[in-house]
């Protein structure tokens, strides 16, 4: 049955059809009913389904039956943190403070001597 979704959801791509967490939660779940469990192609399965800008919430519990709620928790904290930091770097408001350590009127290092002459730091 892997095999079978796998193709589908590959062939489906080929044509330009946006495939949903329900594919991917098919799939996921057929690799957990292989015997022994398809471990790896379910892993495979769900960064397939991040890399497609899916949120991964949605299939995190068909995720822990196959991988363990641990292996499955830290998989979803990994993706939420992928997809935050891709949508930080495509923000305008970042790109244009990227180099903002460059811009600074005075090395990070001056600042202690900065602090003891007076200036306050804020927190």
């Amino acid at each position: 049955h892997v095999a079978l979704i796998k193709g589908l959801i590959e062939q489906l791509q080929r044509n330009n059809v946006q495939v949903n967490h329900y594919f991917f939660a098919t799939l996921i779940s057929a690799c957990g009913r292989c015997n022994p469990p398809n471990v790896a192609m379910a892993e495979r399965a769900f960064e397939d389904l991040v890399e497609a800008g899916l949120k991964p919430q949605p299939v995190k519990r068909v995720l822990s039956k196959v991988l363990g709620d641990t292996r499955a928790s830290e998989l979803v904290f990994k993706a939420h943190q992928k997809r935050r930091a891709d949508r930080v770097s495509k923000s305008p408001l970042w790109s244009s403070c990227v180099d903002v350590d460059k811009q600074l009127p005075f090395h990070k290092a001056s600042m202690p001597a900065l602090v003891q002459s007076g200036m306050r730091q804020r927190v």
